[in-house]
């Protein structure tokens, strides 16, 4: 579940083709990821990630984001929630640096 999302012009990197960058904060229950075999802990994420959006679709390019736990919790609640956006405000600019010096992605305006 999205609690949080904002998108912030950028051109596009030397190895993504993107128009925006969005930041999103979401709640996720945890489990196994199938991929790697490790646990996932339940809680609040922040995501950076490059996007192409247009007048009728939203595309993107797998593996090309980031994401870091914010807050790991017991269950989904108000006073989580709040602690995650709190935490979001220390740590998007971080995110999206790295996202950008990664794939060489500029942004059209300062956040």
């Amino acid at each position: 579940m999205t609690v949080f999302s904002k998108r912030i012009p950028c051109n596009d990197g030397r190895d993504v083709s993107c128009n925006v960058l969005e930041v999103r904060v979401f709640y996720d229950l945890g489990g196994i990821n199938y991929a790697t075999y490790e646990p996932k802990p339940r809680g609040y994420y922040l995501s950076v990630t490059p996007l192409v959006v247009d007048k009728f679709s939203v595309s993107f390019q797998g593996f090309t984001g980031l994401h870091m736990l914010l807050n790991k919790v017991n269950r989904q609640s108000k006073k989580g929630e709040a602690e995650a956006l709190r935490l979001m405000e220390q740590n998007e600019q971080m995110l999206i640096d790295e996202v950008c010096k990664r794939h060489g992605i500029t942004l059209k305006e300062a956040v």
